[in-house]
């Protein structure tokens, strides 16, 4: 077999593990820190090799048909050199000492001399616990520079006569670093200056592994992202039922931009993320004197309802008088909070609440009278107004609210081929999937939304997309709507894997086209530069499972924080005496507007939205650079 002969026999590495998530399994090399994505018959072709040695032959006899012989050497290539298949007379021991072990990009670890260390983890959403490590280990670690093999490290240790146990038990610990239940480090072929810049390193040098553990056999869990043309993990099943506790929410699971950022904060000179809002918005007109009534759709904690009625009686104190404030949210956790908050703000008696699904036709009941539509409405600040069953009713809404909910809503899978865009036939589809592809296309060919760009196979914003189609029988002549979430102008969505839910980014093309078509104006911007984010200010980068780690680390000095978008100076004023930032590590700080905590700021856009007609911040239309035409308020 010319193809494939790499070795003469090869067996299965004993630090292979198999982990899962949404249906894609992954083989973790537990001694090296390799990660590599496989499907269910590459993992037969390892296990194939568990117990006894293979030679290509019976390789070829057993799996040449199945993946074609060319193509099943290049897998035998890439399988030996991520060093899960290994030579049969391989020491795999020994080969670890010529390697050069690299400290994992997400670690936390407190080191307050070079013979004390402890390192904290909370990988996988466990709880987070913490590690005592041996003297001699502390001074390895301490050592550890990608640099110098284990090999010359460990010499070193012992030419300076280091009191350290056996070479085995040495390995034996070092090794066990690198293992999917501790991940604080990793081994490489080469120096890591031969890669150059960080982000050139090989991914597995860089990342965790955060996915569930998997034996062959057991079942595969089923990819919501597979299925065509179907609602993908339903949404409005988690928030409606699935989400039980609101502090853990936004502080453990999916943190927002404006939670980082919902105290007055130095990147934000000093103000909070509503008081930018509300600014930019009196700035483009959206708002002004003739604001009476506002919804928020997916108010979170309800800081930015707080926030952004506080701003609008410092601004605008004279239409306070007269104005309603609506929030609609699917949970009723987050409902309960929100009153929470609003009232410890003393605000709680200025909102009313609504619970509903922002897809559905009949959302907007309750909260517009449909006879405006057709009746005509006098828009000089004075609209008629009642309240039925908590909700404020009103002839149009002048302002809607939508921070980071919209890629919370369905999305679908689609292909070209289904749609008609490709020649050949899409896949069998379910009588749901067909209904789905036909609302697509109708909407699509009502909004004028394109798709002659989409590739063979892609996501589809169609839940946001149907929540647009309402906005205009929500607002009234001279409305606007601030609608922001996590995407792109021109890229399809990506979905992003949450603790326990997928959401999606958003295709804010097709959202402003479809606007268009809807016949409001629209522009799209970038949220970091509405809200003026300091671009040369500096922020706290992490993860989910790092902060955690950290957090519980200096709690443990006495040392509480919460989830905020931390700077250096904030950080180390909150740690004060009781432990120093030079003995934490590794502790990063990044520009705020490429990442600020575990967002990325500079990819966060807002679809600004006016209905044409009327008056309600002085002004008429969009101006240049999406700024709305005529005179502010």
């Amino acid at each position: 077999m010319a193809t494939t002969p790499l070795r003469e026999l090869w067996r299965l590495t004993a630090h292979a593990r198999y982990f899962q998530q949404r249906g894609r399994i992954y083989a973790y090399h537990n001694q090296i820190g390799y990660l590599l994505a496989m499907s269910p018959d590459i993992v037969d072709l390892l296990e194939f090799h568990r117990g006894r040695a293979r030679t290509p032959f019976e390789v070829d006899g057993r799996f040449g048909r199945h993946f074609g012989r060319t193509q099943l050497g290049e897998f035998l290539s890439v399988l030996e050199d991520h060093r899960l298949l290994v030579d049969a007379d391989e020491d795999e021991d020994e080969v670890v000492w010529r390697m050069v072990p690299v400290r994992a990009r997400w670690v936390v670890f407190h080191q307050p001399t070079v013979e004390d260390l402890t390192f904290w983890r909370a990988l996988g959403g466990r709880p987070p616990e913490s590690e005592v490590v041996p003297a001699w280990a502390a001074r390895f670690w301490a050592r550890v520079d990608g640099a110098a093999t284990l090999s010359a490290l460990v010499e070193g240790l012992e030419a300076e006569g280091v009191e350290m146990p056996s070479r085995a038990e040495v390995r034996d610990t070092i090794v066990g670093w690198v293992g999917s239940g501790r991940q604080a480090l990793r081994f490489s072929k080469v120096p890591v200056r031969r890669y150059g810049a960080e982000w050139r390193w090989p991914p597995y040098l860089r990342s965790e592994m955060p996915f569930a553990p998997w034996s062959p056999g057991e079942r595969l869990e089923v990819d919501p992202l597979e299925a065509e043309a179907e609602p993908i993990s339903p949404p409005h099943d988690y928030y409606a039922e699935g989400v039980e506790d609101a502090e853990s929410q936004f502080e453990e699971v999916e943190t927002t931009l404006s939670h980082l950022l919902r105290r007055p904060h130095a990147l934000l000179g000093g103000a909070t993320y509503a008081d930018r809002v509300v600014d930019a918005l009196i700035e483009r007109g959206m708002v002004g004197v003739g604001t009476r009534r506002v919804v928020e759709v997916g108010a979170g904690q309800g800081h930015f309802a707080a926030g952004v009625l506080k701003r609008l009686g410092e601004r605008l104190p004279e239409i306070m008088a007269g104005l309603s404030y609506t929030i609609v949210d699917l949970s009723p956790a987050l409902q309960a909070r929100q009153r929470q908050t609003l009232r410890e703000a003393g605000l709680e008696d200025r909102v009313v609440w609504r619970r509903a699904n922002v897809e559905e036709a009949g959302w907007i009941e309750g909260l517009v009278d449909p006879g405006w539509r057709s009746g005509g409405v006098d828009r000089d600040g004075e609209g008629s107004e009642e309240v039925v069953e908590g909700a404020a009713v009103a002839r149009g809404v002048d302002l809607l609210l939508c921070n980071e909910v919209i890629g919370d809503l369905t999305t679908v899978r689609l292909t070209r081929a289904s749609l008609g865009l490709a020649e050949g036939a899409g896949g069998r589809l379910s009588s749901e999937g067909e209904a789905v592809v036909a609302e697509v296309k109708g909407l699509c060919e009502a909004l004028g939304v394109s798709l002659e760009d989409a590739p063979e196979s892609f996501f589809f914003n169609l839940g946001a997309l149907r929540f647009l189609s309402r906005i205009k029988d929500l607002l009234a002549p001279g409305g606007s709507a601030w609608v922001t979430e996590y995407g792109d102008r021109v890229r399809y969505p990506s979905p992003a894997s949450h603790l326990d839910h997928v959401e999606f980014s958003v295709h804010f093309g097709h959202m402003a086209a479809a606007a268009r078509g809807l016949g409001l104006e629209a522009e799209v911007e970038d949220v970091q530069a509405l809200i003026g984010l300091d671009q040369g200010g500096r922020a706290l980068a992490t993860t989910r499972s790092w902060f955690a780690a950290f957090r519980a680390m200096l709690a443990g000095f006495g040392v509480e924080i919460d989830k905020v978008a931390w700077t250096d100076r904030m950080l180390v004023e909150a740690m004060g005496e009781a432990v120093s930032m030079a003995h934490i590590g590794e502790v990063r700080f990044e520009a705020a507007d490429q990442r600020c905590m575990g967002l990325l700021p500079h990819e966060f856009r807002a679809l600004l939205l006016r209905v044409p007609g009327g008056v309600v911040g002085n002004v008429q239309g969009f101006g240049h650079r999406g700024r709305w035409k005529g005179r502010r308020p």
